[in-house]
C-alpha cells in the first residue's frame, strides 16, 4: 500500500470490470466510496456472424474408393470468434495488468458472462489473480456508472447470502 505525506497507509482504489466477449468497462471505487468510469476495451469482431469472419469459403476434395472417386467440400472448421474471444480476453488481461504495475488498484472484482470469465481467468496473470476479490459469472448490460455500481453491490450481496447459506 502506498503512504500518504503524513505517514499514514492510503488505501488503493477497488476497481471492477464487467466483461463479455465484446467489450469490457473498467469503473473504480476510491476510499470515499465514489464510484466512476475508468475504460472501456471493445472487440466489435465479437458481434459478427461467423460468415462475416471468414472471408474464404472451405475447399473442394477427392476422395479414392475402390476405384471411384468422390467430390466433396473440405470442411472449414476454424472458429474465428474463439480466436478473437480468446485474443481479446488477452488485451483485457494485459490492461488489468498494466494498470496494477502502476499501482492503480489494490483489489478487484471482475463480473463477466460465465464463459468469458473462463477465457478471462486462463488469462490472468498471478499478480492481477491476487488481486481478485470477487468473480460474478453473469451478464449485464453496461448502463450508467451508479446503474452498473448498483447491480454489481447487489450481486455482491447476493453472493453473500448463497456463502453464508451454504457453510
Amino acid at each position: 500500500m502506498a503512504r500518504s505525506s503524513k505517514g499514514s497507509v492510503k488505501k488503493k482504489p477497488i476497481w471492477y470490470i464487467v466483461a463479455s466477449s465484446s467489450e469490457a468497462v473498467f469503473y473504480k471505487e476510491d476510499r470515499r466510496r465514489r464510484f466512476s468510469f475508468v475504460e472501456r476495451l471493445e472487440n466489435p469482431g465479437a458481434k459478427l456472424k461467423e460468415s462475416a469472419l471468414d472471408s474464404d469459403r472451405a475447399g473442394r476434395g477427392f476422395s479414392t474408393f475402390r476405384g471411384g472417386v468422390l467430390r466433396h467440400g473440405l470442411e472449414g472448421h476454424s472458429n474465428r470468434h474463439d480466436t478473437l474471444t480468446k485474443r481479446f480476453a488477452k488485451e483485457v488481461s494485459q490492461y488489468l495488468e498494466l494498470a496494477y504495475q502502476r499501482g492503480d488498484f489494490g483489489d478487484l472484482t471482475v463480473v463477466a458472462e460465465p464463459t468469458f470469465l473462463g477465457v478471462l481467468r486462463e488469462k490472468l496473470s498471478s499478480n492481477v489473480k491476487n488481486c481478485v476479490r470477487h468473480e460474478i459469472a453473469r451478464l449485464y448490460p453496461v448502463g450508467s456508472d451508479r446503474a452498473m455500481k448498483g447491480l454489481i453491490k447487489k450481486a455482491l450481496e447476493q453472493d453473500k447470502i448463497k456463502e453464508k447459506r451454504a457453510s
